[in-house]
């Protein structure tokens, strides 16, 4: 090999490095940001994947796939140096298994934060609690808090609590009815049943539906919807589908009229709707969990 072809193959490599390294940066962008799921992973994670991978990416998968073409060519003509036109090769596939490279990363980064640290932002959640409508729901840590909003067409917005870096909430809405009922009414209204049966379809007409128009979901399925056992008022779960392309959203809520008081109580959550994302359900189910009347067992 000539010093002319080896001046080429040092330039390519340099460039080869330097893309493997863009490629690796550019993956843990995708995945982290905008992929329709991505993996919730600690800062000191990243920390980790920015720093040390980028030099992992570029001597494992840089120098391997440099490795490999040159075995390929000595395998094949029996010349071990090495030439432009495959390291021109490995130059273009580098950054491209980067990029990939970068998912099974995160993947794994997610699954060894879930083994180590189980649920970290459970054990120590935060609470809100509303002292005029008395009622109170936790959430983890590093969700935001927002209150003080505007009213919608549901009702009074009191709190939404958002997850950092996933398309997830929760919100807590109270709608003024009018009037009130008391348990003894309730319990002596021999058509109680279907006075909830109505509430139910009323809500997923006012409520459920136009969650789905304001998401941009083409449709939306109910997949449960039932009456509560709750001793301190009339409490009633629906859960929904709301179909959005290839992202199938689950929103579903607990609504609660507490006797003798003259509103309804809403806590909606909305996530993407993913069996794989263990950690992430498990969350969003203890924060539905705890949602309760002040002083009252949540509804089961």
């Amino acid at each position: 090999m000539g010093k002319a072809s080896g001046a080429q193959i040092e330039v390519i490599n340099t460039y080869a490095a330097k893309w493997t390294i863009a490629g690796w940066f550019i993956g843990l962008a995708y995945y982290n940001w905008f992929a329709s799921y991505p993996e919730h992973l600690p800062l000191w994670m990243h920390v980790v994947f920015a720093n040390v991978g980028m030099f992992a990416a570029c001597i494992v998968i840089g120098g391997g796939v440099a490795v490999l073409v040159a075995f390929i060519r000595q395998a094949i003509t029996g010349d071990a140096e090495g030439s432009p036109h495959g390291f021109g090769w490995a130059a273009f596939i580098s950054p491209v298994l980067a990029f990939f490279a970068a998912k099974y990363a995160l993947l794994l980064g997610a699954a060894l934060v879930l083994s180590v640290m189980p649920a970290a932002a459970i054990d120590y959640p935060m609470e809100y609690q509303d002292n005029q409508y008395q009622f109170a729901f936790q959430f983890p840590q590093g969700w935001k808090l927002e209150k003080g909003l505007l009213a919608n067409e549901f009702g009074e917005v009191r709190a939404i609590v958002k997850n950092p870096t996933r398309p997830i909430f929760a919100e807590a809405i109270v709608g003024q009815v009018g009037k009130t009922i008391s348990k003894s009414q309730y319990e002596a209204n021999s058509n109680r049943g279907a006075i909830v049966d109505g509430m139910i379809e009323l809500t997923v007409e006012d409520v459920y539906k136009k969650v789905s128009r304001d998401i941009g979901a083409e449709r939306v399925v109910v997949v449960e919807r039932k009456e509560l056992p709750f001793d301190a008022g009339i409490a009633f779960y629906i859960s929904t589908v709301q179909m959005k392309g290839d992202m199938p959203m689950a929103v579903f809520g607990m609504h609660i009229i507490p006797f003798d008081k003259p509103y309804i109580l809403a806590f909606l959550i909305v996530s993407p709707l993913d069996k794989t994302a263990t950690a992430d359900n498990e969350v969003t189910t203890q924060v539905f969990n705890s949602f309760h009347v002040i002083g009252e067992k949540p509804p089961q």
